[in-house]
C-alpha cells in the first residue's frame, strides 16, 4: 500500500487547483461534470451523480484520444457541459499562470509568503 499527497484548493465555483507530489493540476466544470488536467499533462472528462461517476482519459501526455473513441454515453453526457467549462478553463489557466509566477517569486525570496497570499487574494477578487 502506498501513501500519496493530494490537496484541492477552490479558486471559484467550479474551478479547483489540485496539488500533488507531481505538481499542480486544474479541474473545471459544474457539479456533475468536469474537465481535469493533471501535472503530467493527462486530461480527463468526468461526470455523474449520486455516487456513480464515469471518467474518461482524453489525453495521455502527447497522445490524444479522438472524441469518437470515447464511450458514446460518456461523450453525450460530457459534451452537454463542455462548452460551459471552456470559458472557466481559460480563466482558471490564466489565474494558475499568474499564481505560478507569484510562487516563483516567493521561492526566490523576492516576496514573502504573506505578500504572495495577499496578491493571490487580489487576483481572486479581480476574477
Amino acid at each position: 500500500m502506498g501513501f500519496f499527497f493530494k490537496k484541492r484548493i477552490k479558486l471559484f465555483p467550479g474551478v479547483y487547483i489540485n496539488l500533488s507530489k507531481d505538481g499542480a493540476g486544474l479541474s473545471v466544470g459544474p457539479k456533475g461534470a468536469k474537465y481535469s488536467i493533471n501535472a503530467k499533462g493527462e486530461e480527463y472528462l468526468s461526470g455523474g451523480a449520486n455516487g456513480i461517476y464515469l471518467r474518461e482519459k482524453i489525453k495521455n501526455g502527447e497522445e490524444e484520444k479522438s472524441i469518437n473513441e470515447i464511450n458514446p454515453k460518456t461523450r453525450e453526457t460530457l459534451e452537454q457541459d463542455l462548452d460551459k467549462s471552456r470559458l472557466l478553463r481559460a480563466n482558471a489557466m490564466r489565474f494558475l499562470e499568474k499564481q505560478n509566477a507569484i510562487m516563483e517569486l516567493e521561492a526566490k525570496s523576492i516576496i514573502s509568503t504573506q505578500e504572495r497570499e495577499a496578491i493571490i487574494d487580489l487576483l481572486r477578487k479581480m476574477n
